[in-house]
């Protein structure tokens, strides 16, 4: 796979880090779909923004990559495989770490589709 597609994805979670929404929403395709590590679905960049902005303005993160892979499908749609480790840290101080594994696919440049899967690591 292509590796500028990577530094998408690791540009996304540097701004996640900083608590950036401009950059987020700049890589950001504007039909955005995300299958979340909750079960719940975001469909379009007004859903994105409803639910991560907020949510960004109020906890702080650290996110530890531990492995990226850019690939192509067998249909020629260039994904980007991560794996990483996440600390939420909300305004109250409380903190929650996952180990996540996503999956994002880049159209036109841009995050298009996101898929996750978490898993709560023991406190």
């Amino acid at each position: 796979g292509n590796p500028e597609n990577v530094k998408i994805v690791l540009d996304l979670q540097k701004a996640a880090e900083k608590n950036d929404f401009a950059t987020i929403k700049a890589l950001i395709h504007p039909d955005i779909y995300v299958s979340a590590g909750d079960g719940s679905e975001i469909k379009g960049i007004e859903d994105f923004t409803a639910m991560f902005e907020p949510y960004l303005k109020n906890n702080l993160f650290s996110i530890k990559p531990a492995v990226w892979i850019s690939v192509v499908n067998e249909t020629g749609d260039e994904w980007v495989l991560l794996w990483s480790e996440e600390e939420t840290t909300s305004k109250d101080g409380t903190k929650t770490t996952i180990e996540a594994q996503e999956s994002f696919q880049i159209i036109d440049g841009k995050i298009g589709i996101v898929n996750q899967f978490q898993k709560a690591l023991p406190k």
